[in-house]
């Protein structure tokens, strides 16, 4: 998987790296952008720069629609979905 970062948000020692594929293919130059090749957000230890977990979802995040927050991870998509991932305390 390689990945072009466009957000990113930071929380305590862990950082969320918001990606969209790095390939553009030739009939649609924007896909990786709008959505229809999804999305990966990366979860990454501030500390040590290990990966935690990567997700695959099918949708691109809004412009500056990502955070942390009580240990939760939160997005907002293209969609208009609002996005929880984390662990209930």
């Amino acid at each position: 998987m390689v990945t072009r970062f466009t957000a990113m948000s930071q929380g305590g020692d862990k950082l969320v790296l918001w990606g969209v594929p790095d390939r553009i293919p030739e009939d649609d130059p924007m896909a990786a952008y709008e959505g229809p090749l999804g999305a990966w957000p990366i979860l990454i230890s501030a500390k040590d720069g290990k990966t935690l977990n990567v997700l695959t979802l099918d949708s691109v995040r809004v412009f500056d629609g990502i955070g942390i927050g009580e240990g939760r991870v939160f997005m907002v998509t293209e969609e208009g979905r609002i996005l929880c991932l984390g662990t209930a305390s």
